[in-house]
């Protein structure tokens, strides 16, 4: 999450967006929204932004590149204009009974429709938000027309066309539109008062102990989350990379259950020394100047200075190959026996030392995506548990979620009947960010899903691994 984070955070500075003030962006490792405060000391006072790494646990489809980018907006548009004396604000909250997250949420609403107007931009919620989640609230109705820039329309097709009390609606339509017209956070009281007047049951709706928490921190409350995160601008490249710890940051649910535990294609074994022959140790010889044993055939017929030939041998490098299982429910069957008899013969490549890498499964569940990285060598076990029950694939949400790994292989493969019924993958974005896959790997259709694709694959992989030595 921190190489997110840091990858979007570099953009933004390109895009003259930022307030004149100093700023500070961390990754706090449990939160799952992201966070704004002002803090007045040292003088003279610096801008904090915190993002949650399980963020992408509110993303439908795992879509977390995106999610992180409008949050990183939602928090530099409090930076721009939102009050900084938010103690007094709360102060003034807690003297008119109005609930700070209520206040909270108007502030959303105003700041969001001010970093449109003023930067021709759109935060995209859409990535989070899902059919029919929410009941009919005045509350709830505004969040929605926050998220849709106040379009309407879209609060219906969210809904399916279900969305019952429109006279509800209209009212806070109403409020919608004194919000936006405010200049400044100040501007919001009355237009708070008037709304608690009409909606009294605002107070019950945003009290303290609900899960949902503001994003407007106080000193205090920045303070410990400053304890508790990493600051993407002290922390190194690889922080996200090359321990099983850190991998961890990479799952977003569990994928293998031993309930799963199901078979491989037959006769994968046969491929294992096939492969681990092109990791062997290469001899051959070099033509030199310097005296030795052999001499050069093209150096005694004149054609070339160097007399002799030297012998020398190559060894291969190790490689770091990632394979990403599609574990949909159309994988069944062939499919997922190919798969996990694939994985298999990465595994003992992987457990003799030759290759490192991940094992990357990718699925929807429910409409969550769903991601589970292991690295490799693991239990064979494991990998015949490796299921096909998913609604749907989310690839694209996974190669969003390991980009850091993905980037650093040196061959990534789609393991998938393609089929993909959520988000298209975009192979050219991928490889103009470093990321090559193995283009026979990630269209498959499933009529060539047959006996002979191991084979197939193995021997494309031999090419590619002989073509790198």
């Amino acid at each position: 999450m921190i190489n997110i984070v840091k990858s979007i955070w570099r953009e933004i500075l390109f895009e003259d967006m930022l307030a004149l003030e100093k700023y500070s962006v961390g990754v706090h490792p449990s939160h799952k929204t992201a966070f704004w405060s002002w803090a007045f000391k040292p003088a003279p006072g610096e801008h904090k932004i915190f993002v949650g790494a399980n963020v992408s646990r509110l993303a439908l489809f795992a879509k977390q590149e995106q999610l992180v980018r409008a949050m990183l907006y939602h928090e530099i548009s409090h930076s721009l204009w939102t009050e900084k004396d938010i103690e007094g604000t709360d102060k003034w909250c807690k003297t008119n009974d109005v609930p700070f997250r209520l206040y909270n949420l108007f502030e959303d609403v105003r700041i969001e429709e001010k970093f449109r107007r003023t930067f021709n931009k759109d935060f995209e919620w859409e990535c989070c938000l899902q059919k029919g989640d929410l009941h009919v609230s005045p509350e709830n109705i505004l969040y929605l027309l926050k998220y849709y820039g106040g379009e309407r329309g879209k609060l219906v097709d969210l809904r399916k066309g279900t969305l019952a009390e429109l006279e509800l609606e209209e009212d806070v339509s109403g409020y919608f539109a004194r919000i936006i017209a405010c200049k400044t956070s100040e501007e919001l009281r009355p237009v708070l008062l008037d709304w608690c007047k009409e909606f009294p049951d605002s107070r019950d709706h945003f009290q303290p102990d609900e899960q949902q928490s503001e994003d407007i921190l106080s000193s205090k409350e920045a303070e410990r989350m400053e304890q508790e995160s990493q600051n993407i601008f002290e922390a190194p490249e690889s922080d996200d990379i090359g321990d099983d710890i850190a991998l961890t940051s990479f799952s977003v649910g569990k994928i293998m259950s031993d309930r799963n535990r199901g078979g491989a294609a037959d006769g994968y074994e046969k491929y294992v020394p096939l492969i681990a022959k092109l990791f062997q140790e290469r001899k051959g010889y070099l033509s030199t100047e310097s005296s030795q044993k052999r001499l050069s055939l093209r150096g005694l017929n004149g054609t070339s200075d160097k007399l002799y030939r030297k012998k020398i041998i190559k060894k291969p490098d190790k490689k770091t190959i990632n394979l990403i299982v599609d574990t949909s429910g159309s994988m069944g069957g062939t499919p997922i026996a190919n798969a996990r008899a694939f994985a298999l013969i990465l595994n003992a490549l992987a457990n003799s030392g030759k290759i490192e890498g991940q094992l990357i499964l990718t699925q929807v569940q429910g409409t969550k995506g769903v991601t589970e990285t292991v690295k490799f060598p693991v239990s064979e076990e494991k990998i015949l548990s490796i299921p096909a029950n998913g609604s749907a694939e989310n690839i694209a949400g996974t190669i969003n979620l390991t980009k850091p790994l993905l980037k650093r292989a040196d061959y990534n493969f789609f393991f998938t009947d393609g089929d993909i019924c959520d988000e298209p993958v975009d192979k050219k974005r991928l490889a103009s960010e470093g990321i090559y896959t193995f283009d026979s790997m990630s269209e498959q259709k499933m009529s060539i899903w047959n006996d002979g694709l191991i084979e197939r694959l193995l021997r494309a992989l031999s090419k590619n691994l002989l073509m790198s030595f």
